[in-house]
């Protein structure tokens, strides 16, 4: 049999200090039958010369450069000169084990999945490996049980770069024009087309932190998108599965809560608006769905949401009292 291409797409945005690392991981790969497209979002530094030189020693590189449009465009921008049976996606300050794709492709072919996932390493400046995030060995049937999987997060991520998908349901989608959790409306939307998904214990791929991890920089407007990419997915979640709503409420909770907890540490006044805001997305929730949010709570990972939902409440009722 014909072995399967994974197309694996790296945006790269001033990765010069972690890019041959990461396109070293992925050249050498024991599964070979990839193709490696790397898409430059306009880098100032040397990212697209580094990009050129391993095209030029590995056939199997493809480059892509364009204007500074942001992650998400990036991807698109892989995924449009793609041509695997499968897609994987690497960060470019990231890593992955040399047989990564090897055994996420053999669960692939052994159960004819759509979607197949492994754990994942988080590695500090250093590469130090700091944390390991395992799951457990899974194959999950039908399109409803895939989304309810995800959605509820029940042994998974909301990443990515730890997964292949298969192309074909891919087809016509694109990631949203977020600069964060782009990836989270990504996964709902191929979860809703998979028939089969398979998650496999190993961590394989490394996430590697350091302080210009885009999770580690300053609060800005666009931290805002994990809410706004929440909301999309909430309507579309709504509108098909409505019993699984309330999962992606915690979800939005969840980050609000996150971010209120990294603004109050900062204490400037710039980002008392931004406070506002939180304050103001999280009583539009609380007014929706509180009567629903502790029935979705037997879980452990939505416990916190529903200590979320105690801490602020008090900000409902104070801003209740002063109206």
């Amino acid at each position: 049999m014909k072995s399967q291409k994974i197309s694996v797409i790296i945006p790269i945005y001033n990765s010069e200090e972690y890019l041959n690392k990461c396109i070293t991981s992925v050249i050498s790969q024991t599964y070979s039958s990839i193709e490696i497209i790397l898409v430059n979002d306009g880098s100032t530094d040397d990212s697209l010369n580094i990009c050129n030189y391993y095209s030029k020693t590995d056939s199997r590189i493809k480059v892509i450069s364009q204007e500074n449009r942001g992650v998400a465009s990036a991807r698109n921008a892989g995924m449009e000169q793609a041509t695997g049976d499968f897609i994987g996606f690497v960060d470019s300050d990231d890593y992955i084990s040399y047989d990564m794709y090897e055994k996420l492709i053999n669960s692939a072919e052994k159960y004819h999945a759509d979607i197949v996932e492994c754990g994942y390493y988080t590695t500090d400046s250093d590469y130090k490996v700091v944390a390991i995030n395992n799951l457990k060995n899974d194959v999950i049937k039908g399109e409803y049980n895939c989304i309810q999987n995800y959605i509820k997060e029940e042994n998974t991520t909301n990443y990515n770069v730890n997964k292949i998908y298969r192309r074909a349901i891919l087809e016509g989608l694109k990631y949203p024009n977020y600069k964060y959790s782009e990836d989270f409306y990504m996964n709902v939307m191929a979860h809703l087309r998979c028939d089969t998904k398979v998650i496999i214990s190993d961590a394989c791929y490394y996430y590697h932190r350091h302080s210009n991890s885009a999770t580690l920089k300053n609060i800005s407007k666009y931290k805002f998108d994990v809410i706004n990419s929440g909301k999309e997915v909430l309507g579309i979640i709504n509108a098909k599965y409505p019993e699984l709503s309330i999962y992606v409420v915690l979800y939005i909770m969840n980050n609000i809560r996150t971010l209120y907890k990294q603004i109050i540490k900062l204490r400037e006044t710039e980002y008392d608006i931004y406070k506002s805001e939180l304050i103001h997305e999280y009583i539009n929730l609380y007014d929706q769905w509180k009567g629903k949010i502790p029935k979705a709570t037997k879980t452990k990972k939505n416990l916190m949401a529903l200590k979320l939902f105690r801490s602020f409440r008090f900000l409902h009722d104070f801003i209740e009292q002063v109206k």
